[in-house]
């Protein structure tokens, strides 16, 4: 069942997940009823399908053992899942959040250059539009920090759901 299922549902998502997501702002930007229905859309887009496919290759990559063992001491799935599955896989699918956070600020730009009103990449845009380049450079490095910031951030959290690995 496990490997029927991969191997139907697998192209689906390789084949949805090549798709780059600016390709698809127009159409969002056109069918969702808001400006900011899109944008959500958008980001949730770019961040879902990072994570999901490094949560595959992630689970994927578990040492067979960690499951024979599993399977030895007869544990149930969920305390399965809990306990062995999640806690081999998480150091995977964490760098992917990682990654899906970075694309989700790219996303969120470019959604603001499209149709925003206001927002820092509507703000880069409108002053770029008059040649202020150096407030475009202000906007640059505020925009910078706020990211750096949130991934110093989202780098303490993860050490703290890691805190048993070898890096910790």
């Amino acid at each position: 069942l496990k490997s029927g299922l991969r191997k139907n549902v697998t192209p689906y998502i390789n084949a949805f997940s090549a798709i780059p997501v600016p390709l698809i702002t127009p159409y969002a930007l056109n069918l969702l009823p808001t400006f900011k229905a899109a944008s959500i859309f958008l980001i949730w887009l770019a961040a879902f399908w990072v994570i999901l496919g490094t949560t595959i290759g992630a689970v994927m990559s578990i040492d067979k053992r960690y499951l024979e063992n599993a399977a030895t001491l007869e544990m149930p799935n969920m305390e399965k899942l809990f306990k062995v599955i999640l806690p081999a896989a998480s150091p995977a699918i964490l760098v992917g959040c990682s990654v899906a956070l970075i694309l989700s600020f790219m996303m969120l730009a470019v959604a603001e250059m499209f149709g925003a009103k206001a927002g820092m990449a509507f703000f880069v845009q409108y002053y770029s539009d008059f040649a202020k380049f150096d407030v475009v450079m202000l906007g640059f490095l505020f925009t910078s920090t706020v990211l750096v910031s949130i991934m110093y951030l989202f780098d303490k959290i993860k050490h703290r759901i890691l805190h048993w690995t070898i890096n910790n």
